[in-house]
């Protein structure tokens, strides 16, 4: 990862693919995403 800033990204966003599939796995979507959405999206 030092060596390529691009790959900070890809790891990134591995964890927000792997973040939503545990969401719908544990059924709390919704009040999960409530208590993020005070957080702003990093993209």
């Amino acid at each position: 990862m030092d060596a390529d800033e691009g790959l900070y990204t890809l790891y990134h966003n591995d964890f927000r693919l792997l973040n939503g599939k545990l969401l719908e796995y544990y059924g709390d979507t919704d009040e999960l995403r409530k208590t993020f959405s005070h957080f702003p999206a990093i993209r």
